[in-house]
């Protein structure tokens, strides 16, 4: 378990780093495009890493759809906070 968190990190932290600072631009917060954005890029990451780990086919699983989804709200909405304190 800690391997495959492991490797969502590493995937996030070179991912999605440069997506958040091109889309911080915007001085607006919790904007719902963000979201799609950030919804796009997560389902790319999990198809790598599921078919990584030898899952041939992720789309059948429903708890790849649910990871997508939470790890792309969870992502955008601590994003949306941090970046919204910081600007103070």
């Amino acid at each position: 378990m800690f391997i495959i968190f492991y490797s969502f990190f590493v995937c996030y932290l070179f991912i999605a780093t440069p997506i958040q600072i091109i889309l911080n631009k915007n001085n607006k917060k919790f904007i719902l495009i963000n979201l799609i954005i950030y919804t796009a890029f997560s389902g790319i990451i999990h198809t790598i890493v599921f078919v990584f780990y030898g899952n041939s086919n992720p789309l059948q699983s429903s708890i790849f759809y649910s990871m997508i989804l939470c790890s792309s709200v969870v992502f955008w909405f601590i994003d949306s906070l941090f970046s919204k304190t910081m600007d103070k």
